[in-house]
């Protein structure tokens, strides 16, 4: 158990350690879901349609979510999904770069390819 406990720390510091409860609406999405997030580390959220994320990922921009950091501790980057038509005809290596600096993320091409195929995307 000692081990596991070293390798935990290896990760790097806790961003948010936290357990919340969303609903939209009167439906309850997420349940005393626990979430943890290392500092220094960029996260995607990924689900089937309706699952909720964008509702989490509002939720988490409005600073509605208990026990997440607040704006002013941790840059959150929401991008909505609804495309343009001319956003339709870009790849998506090309689409996220666009997106990131839209939002002033200053990332460069490489890591935004390694991101993406670590989430199963090909490039």
């Amino acid at each position: 158990e000692e081990e596991a406990v070293e390798a935990d720390e290896e990760e790097g510091e806790d961003l948010c350690n936290c357990t919340f409860s969303l609903a939209y609406g009167a439906k309850i999405l997420l349940n005393q879901t626990h979430l943890r997030l290392k500092r220094g580390q960029r996260y995607g959220l990924c689900g089937p349609n309706g699952s909720g994320k964008s509702t989490l990922m509002r939720a988490i921009n409005n600073e509605q979510v208990e026990g997440f950091p607040k704006q002013s501790e941790v840059k959150t980057v929401f991008v909505e999904h609804d495309l343009d038509s001319a956003d339709t005809e870009m790849t998506t290596i090309d689409w996220t770069m666009k997106k990131l600096g839209e939002a002033k993320v200053d990332v460069t091409q490489p890591d935004v390819e390694k991101q993406l195929v670590e989430f199963g995307f090909t490039p």
